[in-house]
């Protein structure tokens, strides 16, 4: 079978060939090509990997994705926000209260020396129910999905072992979306589709300290965020008219 067999189609008793058919904008646009691998794709001549952040210290400074974006790498980086139903978490830390005491009970019934681990987790738990229920807290599920580009193999692993020496740093860390390359890559598009769904749970004290637009890189007298809302309740964030560049940020719901 020829692979450049024109279709026709009839219309109207008239045969037409498609491939006389005027060029759409999205055929004039698209790539060439998109080949997925297991850790890897490649976009024309492009090759692109996504990871995902699957770890996070117990303490988050403010700022700490300021030093990622500063990067001179071309990436897209999507961040997820799931919020949780309060009555629903209050339930459950209800329950991890219970079983913390529990467990600091057995222990001392069996004379152990006390767990500092289990008093620190016991009174993080409370201090966070009594947030919760004071309407100061909320508890969040959050995605941070990175992904990167490079002209080879060879320097795509260059840039990701960079990302990845910025993030362990900071005592983050990461792991390439083996196998779901092509959900990762379209979660990092600005479609708003979380494809990958790898979260973690954060509340809203440290959840605020990702908010990266603190930098003095990122600010000036003359440069500030030039903000419009689309049609789909979206935000793009670009920079003033004096500075021009290919970095554009969007926000949604």
């Amino acid at each position: 079978m020829s692979l450049f067999k024109k279709n026709k189609s009839v219309v109207d008793g008239e045969e037409f060939s498609q491939i006389n058919q005027p060029t759409s904008l999205v055929d004039l646009i698209a790539p060439a090509g998109l080949k997925i691998d297991s850790n890897y794709f490649q976009l024309d001549k492009k090759y692109g990997r996504t990871i995902f952040v699957f770890n996070y210290p117990p303490v988050l400074n403010a700022g700490w994705l300021s030093p990622l974006i500063t990067l001179d790498q071309e990436m897209n980086i999507a961040l997820f926000i799931h919020p949780f139903e309060t009555a629903a978490v209050l339930k459950n830390l209800t329950k991890k209260t219970a079983q913390i005491q529990s467990q600091m009970s057995l222990q001392q019934e069996k004379g152990k020396v006390r767990s500092p681990v289990l008093e620190t987790a016991l009174k993080n738990v409370e201090e966070l129910r009594d947030k919760l229920q004071q309407g100061a807290e909320r508890l969040f599920k959050m995605g941070l999905y990175i992904t990167f580009f490079a002209n080879s193999i060879k320097e795509l692993d260059d840039v990701g072992n960079q990302l990845r020496a910025v993030l362990e740093n900071q005592t983050i860390y990461t792991k390439p979306a083996v196998f779901q390359q092509e959900q990762g890559f379209i979660s990092t598009l600005p479609l708003g589709q979380d494809k990958l769904l790898v979260h973690h749970s954060l509340n809203t004290a440290p959840l605020s300290s990702a908010f990266p637009f603190i930098s003095s890189d990122l600010t000036d007298n003359k440069g500030v965020l030039d903000l419009a809302c689309g049609l789909a309740r979206t935000i793009l964030a670009g920079y003033g008219r004096k500075y021009r560049s290919n970095s554009i940020s969007a926000a949604g719901r």
